[in-house]
């Protein structure tokens, strides 16, 4: 077996394969536009959950524009119900998380640049910004990030000048944390070009709301309150997302999101 496994590492290497040609093309880019990426933490349509019928539909209108007639695709996470950085490790970086010396993958990060999306974004003259809704005391964040290739980065939780209103919320409004994230992306020099990073931790368990701002639009034929209180969340946070992408492509019509 050690002869054919050391075959098979010389093929590879022979091959002289270059993963970031691979998985990003070619540098630097012919063309260049504007990247807004949005991770959301626990993002759950409970138009997918079987046998129950709502009131009216959990999504909200204003997004309907932007989905089609397909709705929502769907990805497969490499991780549920705990270590949410393993998925954003995938998305910030295109590789796989696969967590194989019983860590998160962000835990092995020490602020040296790695190979992935952001850092080959950086590499083709983008500039690259984040705003997290959370402190950084998660999954060595501080270090993890600087790793992947995000260059200045606000923890909503620790920002005393953040535009974000707490008063009856346990996590940041994802709607709070958009209003905060426009306001940066209006102060960003018009002549560059960016990645902007946006990590909302609304959804997360026991999914709580502030009734007093946001009340109860959606009812669903269970008695589960998991049920009740997740469809209302979605409606809330699919507003707030539609009028985000509103305001983003009011500013960068041009823009990926």
């Amino acid at each position: 077996m050690s002869e054919i496994s050391a075959q098979e590492v010389l093929t590879y290497q022979n091959k002289k394969i270059n993963i970031n040609h691979y998985l990003f093309g070619e540098t630097p880019l012919k063309e260049k536009r504007n990247v807004y990426l949005v991770v959301l933490e626990s993002f759950i349509d409970p138009r997918l959950f079987k046998n129950i019928t709502y009131n009216r539909t959990p999504l909200a209108e204003e997004l309907t524009k932007y989905l089609g007639k397909q709705g929502f695709s769907h990805v497969i996470s490499p991780i549920y119900g705990g270590s949410t950085a393993q998925a954003e490790f995938e998305v910030l970086t295109g590789i796989k998380a696969l967590a194989k010396i019983d860590s998160v993958d962000f835990n092995t990060l020490m602020g040296d640049k790695i190979s992935g999306f952001v850092n080959k974004l950086s590499q083709n003259g983008y500039h690259t910004y984040a705003t997290v809704a959370t402190s950084s005391e998660y999954f060595n964040s501080k270090s993890a990030y600087k790793s992947i290739g995000i260059e200045e980065i606000q923890f909503l939780e620790e920002c005393a000048d953040a535009y974000v209103c707490r008063a009856g919320d346990e996590k940041i409004f994802d709607g709070d944390l958009y209003d905060h994230t426009i306001k940066k992306i209006r102060q960003l020099p018009k002549n560059e070009h960016y990645l902007f990073y946006s990590l909302g931790m609304y959804g997360h368990l026991p999914y709580h709301r502030n009734d007093a701002v946001r009340p109860d639009k959606i009812y669903n034929s269970t008695k589960d309150p998991r049920i009740h209180l997740i469809s209302n969340q979605f409606y809330y946070r699919t507003q707030a997302l539609a009028k985000y992408i509103d305001e983003i492509l009011a500013i960068d019509p041009h823009s990926i999101i």
